[in-house]
């Protein structure tokens, strides 16, 4: 088990000790359980945000992605465009295309995505796995990173 700190757009990996007597002999000890401490990289973050975003039914929206990149490229240029395409076109991706003044889901979508992330949709678009998608995520996922 992992824990997570972010503060200015600055990830820390915090593996745990697994072991619940060794970790108890390292909080006595240390003050914690936390083995080390891994400061991940920007490309790291992205591909994270990516890969467990695509594993969700929220998907990534773009306004989140940009926080993580830093606004120095889309999310489209971290994936493979010819394979998202035919992604999008078998049906297991969907992108969303921001509209002004219009919700970016339909009702179908409602249940799965809380309603800051779903505003975060509606500013800047995304993409999200479709039920389809998500049934073999981890078999899209390695084609549709690409290695920037």
């Amino acid at each position: 088990m992992a824990a997570y700190t972010i503060s200015n757009k600055r990830k820390e990996s915090e593996p745990m000790e697994f072991h619940p007597n060794t970790w108890m002999a390292q909080c006595e000890e240390a003050g914690h359980g936390i083995r080390n401490i891994k400061v991940m990289t920007r490309q790291e973050m992205i591909e994270e945000i990516i890969v467990f975003g695509l594993r969700t039914r929220m998907g990534v929206p773009q306004a989140r992605f940009s926080t993580y990149s830093d606004n120095d490229k889309h999310l489209k240029e971290y994936l493979d465009p010819a394979i998202l395409l035919s992604f999008i076109s078998a049906g297991f991706l969907e992108w969303h295309n921001p509209e002004p003044g219009r919700q970016s889901f339909d009702r179908s979508t409602a249940p799965y995505v809380m309603t800051e992330i779903a505003q975060e949709f509606t500013l800047e678009g995304g993409l999200r796995p479709t039920e389809k998608g998500l049934a073999v995520a981890d078999e899209l996922l390695p084609r549709l990173l690409r290695t920037v």
